[in-house]
């Protein structure tokens, strides 16, 4: 027999946080719902009752502190991403990575927030948040926490929010200095695409030498993943083709793919290469 579910809407803030308390374990948070709809659809759900926050505009928005941060409401449509002069000016690889991201139907109903949530480890919001160093401010009963983007997934489906938290914003820094970034996947299909392999890079450079950097993968590991050591590798060197190659050749020390329906392993590491350098690449030349 299938679950019964309650649908309950939220109309606030703070009775978001008062319905997650209530319902504990047995409350579901709802957003854009274009991920939790589809999983409700393949198995029985572990909750009772589905928690509607898409009402709620304290979670919605895009506001850029001039010179500090850049914020971004966890209910902000990936849509409204793309359509944002302040994130293509300011976080490209995220601006690119949300113009990439499904079609134009599902666009306009998932999330940012609901994305990184759902902890998939081809999510496309995240590595670029990586690269960018943008932290997520999370709001429970016990207040407000800070979590770095890299620190928040703990494997396949699994997060770090704590029983009865919610993310509510995210913010990206505004680093200072001639940063450029940019984010690259590959897929099965033009539309709609689930990532093989994702690649964000963020980096600065002076006088022609990388002087500092931040490159993050998805769909390579249970997590997305922050190549550090192709970071430390690529500063203080030139900003070329050839270093580009190099790097990339490390990538495959970072990262442990696994084979199924859409590529295998080796293919993964393969691709993983190859993206790494054009990502690269197409960051200097933005």
């Amino acid at each position: 027999m299938a679950t019964q579910i309650e649908y309950v809407k939220a109309k606030s803030k703070a009775e978001v946080l008062s319905l997650m308390i209530k319902y504990g374990n047995e409350g579901k948070v709802l957003a854009g719902g274009t991920d939790v709809i589809r999983q409700l659809k393949q198995k029985s759900p572990a909750y009772s009752y589905l928690i509607d926050i898409k009402g709620v505009t304290e979670y919605e928005g895009i506001n850029l502190r001039t010179g500090e941060e850049l914020e971004i409401g966890a209910l902000t449509k990936i849509s409204s991403l793309v359509e944002s002069a302040e994130i293509k000016e300011n976080a490209g690889p995220l601006y690119e990575a949300a113009k990439s991201m499904a079609s134009p139907l599902v666009r306009n109903r998932a999330t940012i927030g609901g994305n990184l949530v759902n902890a998939s480890p081809a999510a496309d919001m995240a590595p670029p948040l990586i690269a960018l160093g943008a932290v997520l401010i999370v709001e429970g009963i016990g207040g407000k926490r800070e979590i770095p983007v890299e620190e928040f997934f703990q494997g396949p489906g699994q997060n770090a929010l704590l029983a009865n938290e919610l993310l509510m914003t995210i913010k990206i820094p505004l680093a200072g200095g001639r940063w450029q970034g940019s984010y690259i996947k590959q897929g099965l299909r033009n539309a709609q695409e689930i990532s093989i392999v994702s690649v964000a890079s963020n980096i600065k450079i002076d006088g022609g030498i990388i002087t500092g950097c931040r490159l993050a993968l998805g769909a390579v590991a249970p997590t997305p993943v922050r190549a550090i050591g192709v970071e430390k590798f690529l500063e203080g060197r030139q900003a070329n083709n050839s270093t580009f190659m190099e790097a990339s050749k490390l990538v495959l020390e970072e990262i442990c793919p696994i084979s199924d329906v859409r590529g295998s392993a080796a293919y993964r590491q393969h691709v993983a290469q190859v993206l790494v350098a054009r990502s690269l690449e197409k960051a200097v030349n933005q």
